[in-house]
């Protein structure tokens, strides 16, 4: 009565159902208020550690905004006269218009030497 041994499960199986217990106990509303109690303190103190940062990057973006912003602006008044929001802005020629120069008078280079 020689019958043969049972072989032993494998173990990808055995981990397969360790891990599908784990996520069942997991989805239990008990396992949820646990972990949240265990993780708040530090989540507290993650977010207080970065929320300077994310208060300067928030800032500097907004800054960054209103700079773009205002480029906008100035280069729309410099290129098509678009009346200005700021009256000083007005004494200011646009970049592509261009003015007439006074031409020199022809000399020759014999009377400059002279």
């Amino acid at each position: 009565m020689d019958s043969a041994p049972t072989p032993a499960p494998s173990t990808t199986f055995v981990v397969d159902s360790v891990i599908n217990k784990c996520i069942d106990a997991l989805k239990t509303e008990r396992a949820r208020k646990k972990l949240k109690e265990l993780f708040s303190p530090l989540t507290e103190i993650v977010v207080q550690s970065f929320c300077v940062y994310i208060y300067a990057i928030v800032i500097l973006g907004v800054l960054g905004f209103c700079m773009l912003s205002a480029i906008l602006v100035l280069l729309l008044h410099m290129l098509y006269r678009i009346p200005a929001v700021i009256p000083s802005f007005h004494s200011i020629q646009p970049l592509l218009v261009s003015h007439a120069h006074p031409t020199p008078t022809s000399t020759s280079a014999a009377s400059l030497m002279t």
